[in-house]
């Protein structure tokens, strides 16, 4: 029987199907604990805004996520390739849909370079 070999593309490809949901919904949920006092370093305005850092494997296997600056003890630093989000109470379910196609497209990036 002959084996197919997955290529990374691939594997990243499928990562990426199968892990998409999961952070529009992990989004959505912080979402609702935006705080008005919440804000980003060097924001110019005074909207309320949450930093969400995923990150993951290389292999495509384990991803995990953090909010916020965790001064090196948040669970992304058992990772070295990352995405980073900027979450808003005000965001639309398609914006959140977006925040969260464009941070997996980041960390997947970062396990080619």
């Amino acid at each position: 029987m002959e084996t197919i070999e997955i290529t990374k593309e691939q594997r990243a490809d499928n990562f990426k199907t199968k892990i998409l949901p999961e952070v529009i919904d992990l989004f959505k949920e912080l979402q609702t604990t935006i705080d008005d006092d919440y804000r980003i370093e060097n924001q110019d305005d005074d909207t309320p805004m949450m930093q969400v850092t995923i990150a993951c494997d290389d292999n495509f296997e384990n991803w995990d996520y953090q909010t916020g600056d965790n001064s090196y003890t948040g669970n992304c630093y058992n990772y070295r390739n990352w995405g980073i989000a900027y979450l808003s109470p005000i965001d639309s379910d398609d914006d959140i849909k977006q925040l969260a196609d464009e941070a997996i497209e980041q960390m997947i990036t970062c396990v080619f370079y």
